[in-house]
Parts: C-alpha cells; structure tokens; sequence
C-alpha cells in the first residue's frame, strides 16, 4: 500500500463547509492570543489543527445488505412513520419498583 495515498484518503479529507466558520474563528483567536503571549503558540495550533479535524468530512461508504439497520451519525432523518403507542408508560410497568413497593401508613 502507498503511504501517500493512505495519507491523502485518511488525513486529507475535505472540510464541511459548517465547520469554516469555526476553524477560521480558532485560528484568528490563536493568532491573537500568541501575538501578546507567545506561549500560546503550541496549544494553539494543536486547537486549530484540533478543529480543522472535528469538520473533516470523509467519504462514507455504508454497507448494504437485507440484515442491517443503519442510522445516521450526521443527524438527518432519512424517513419516518408511526409507531403505535405502548399500553402504559414505561414508568408505570408492572415490575417498576415504585408500584411493588408498599407505601408508608401512619399511625395515629
């Protein structure tokens, strides 16, 4: 295997755009802050090359197949139905322990 070619697919993937907002923010912030201190300059590049990675946006390739439920990691809903309501609660099932429990009485 090529090393560049792993490098390309696995660290040089595209940025999505949301995140540009965000990466130019950490940079401008890094820049200021290590301009008056320049002990920053470490923590804030590792932030900056940090942010640059969470908006990575890497081609995903699902697998298909008659067995499999997929859900989304990027939050969008692909499709919805109706989902029968259950017969009680679940904080009101039969074996919750609030409904075995036998409640206090006082004396007089």
């Amino acid at each position: 295997m090529n090393i560049f070619k792993s490098v390309k697919d696995e660290v040089l993937v595209p940025i999505h755009p949301a995140g540009w907002p965000f990466i130019f923010l950490f940079i401008l912030v890094s820049a200021i802050i290590t301009y008056f201190w320049a002990g920053f300059l470490l923590p804030g590049s590792l932030l900056s090359l940090w942010c640059i990675y969470f908006f990575r946006n890497p081609k995903r390739t699902t697998p298909v197949t008659d067995h499999l439920v997929i859900a989304p990691a990027d939050g969008r809903v692909l499709s919805t139905g109706i989902v029968p309501m259950p017969d009680d609660p679940p904080w009101m099932s039969t074996v919750s322990p609030a409904l075995r429990r036998p409640r206090a009485t006082i004396l007089p």
